[in-house]
This record gives C-alpha cells, structure tokens and sequence, in this order.
C-alpha cells in the first residue's frame, strides 16, 4: 500500500458502466448500454474539476462503442472527453503492469462495498466524498482516510 496519496502525479479515479453511470436492467445484447443514470455526468465532471484523472473500467471491450454512448450522452469536460482514458488505467500505462488489475486511487462500482450489486446513487456518493474531503476546492482531491481505512481493513466507503 503506498504511503502517499495520489498514488500517481494526480489523484485516478476507475468508473464502472452499468449500474453506475448507465442505467442497467439485464443482458440485451453487446450493442445495447442502458441510458445514463441521474447525476451521470455532473459526477464525472465532479472529478475533472478537481483535478483527477478518470478512466471508465467495464467488463465491456468494445472501445468504439463505449466511445459513442460517452459522445451521444455528452460526458464532456470544457469540450473535450469527460473520461482521460477507457478501460486503462494511466498509472499501469506509466509503470508497465498488468493491465487487468486497474490502479486507481478510488473506484466507483456497483459490484463493490456497499452497493453489492444495487445502481450507485450518483449525486449521495459525491455529497458524501465532498463532505469526506475526498473531494476539495483545492484542485485536488484528498483520501488520507481511504489509506487510513484500507491499512486497517476496513473499507473506505
């Protein structure tokens, strides 16, 4: 576990598809990405404003299509792509390791603790990291107490 925090030169931010930033109610074919959930992309661009770095992670591999839901649902941020990267994390990129096993310094999912497998509520998890101070006005975010927590075993919800 690093001692620091942002593990990187910018704190990284993994962000899950469905169930998270789209709406998701069973499998119905690999073309089709539910609409996006409340909150959707004012929560991406929570991050961008405060100076993270995000990258979309999703069991999904169609590059071309992730990109088209992420254009047709306008996740921009001062006109450019709201997410720096899909489906790869910047910090494996830099130190060449396993792609499969995204680094990140917070992931939101909806298959993780506490969601357990229910839709994220968006605009409640971004109150709660602002309040936390994960989130600051300083440009960059703060998680002392995710490292605190995770050195603990407790989780950093």
């Amino acid at each position: 576990m690093p001692s620091h925090f942002p593990i990187w030169d910018h704190p990284v931010v993994a962000i899950d598809l469905d169930d998270t930033l789209s709406e998701f109610d069973g499998y119905k074919g690999w073309r089709h990405i539910g609409p996006p959930r409340p909150y959707a992309q004012e929560f991406v661009n929570l991050f961008r404003s405060h100076g993270w770095v995000t990258f979309l992670w999703t069991a999904r591999l169609e590059d071309g299509l992730l990109r088209e839901w992420l254009h047709e649902h306008k996740f921009i941020y001062n006109g450019a792509p709201a997410f720096n990267y899909i489906n790869k994390s910047p910090i494996n990129l830099h130190i060449n390791c396993n792609p499969s096993k995204p680094i990140a310094d917070l992931y939101i999912d909806n298959a993780t603790y506490p969601f357990c497998g229910h839709p994220v509520p968006l605009r409640e998890v971004a109150e709660e990291l602002i309040r936390r101070g994960i989130l600051d006005g300083s440009g960059m975010g703060k998680a002392s107490h995710t490292m605190r927590h995770a050195e603990e075993g407790r989780p950093s919800t």
